[in-house]
């Protein structure tokens, strides 16, 4: 006997189409929606970045060695330019495909990706600042 939650009448599918247990799948609600947009938003603007701080890589190059710090360093290079938007786009692909029910997941992947895109923009400013508040006007 099916229960009431699942009766196949209910759910508008035949009892053969039901997946093993009887439930079909939760579908992710609007807001995990807005996330996973706003997440791949974000992976864009990060694929935006990338282009157009390759050349900063040779600008540093300029610039004394230990004038430019670490964090400007790892968020001008290729590995981090194009591997943070790698790996955020495949995130972001996994969260859509598997639609998990939690909804941590889906703000985690939207914060790591916020914080990325304000680390890359950050660190590859950061010489400039640090040049500009040591000249006087």
């Amino acid at each position: 006997m099916e229960s009431p939650e699942t009766s196949s009448d209910q759910l508008g599918v035949a009892a053969h189409e039901l997946p093993a247990g009887g439930r079909t799948r939760e579908r992710p609600g609007f807001g995990r929606g807005i996330v996973v947009g706003f997440a791949g938003t974000l992976v864009l603007i990060q694929v935006w970045l990338a282009t157009q701080l390759l050349a900063m890589r040779e600008i540093f190059a300029n610039f004394e060695a230990e004038r430019v710090p670490m964090i400007s360093r790892i968020s001008v290079s290729p590995v981090w330019l194009w591997g943070v938007p790698a790996l955020g786009g495949i995130a972001t692909a996994l969260l859509i495909v598997r639609r998990p029910r939690a909804s941590w997941p889906y703000v985690a992947l939207a914060f790591a990706m916020a914080v990325t895109v304000a680390v890359t923009w950050y660190g590859s400013q950061q010489p400039f600042r640090q040049r500009t508040d040591t000249v006087e006007f």
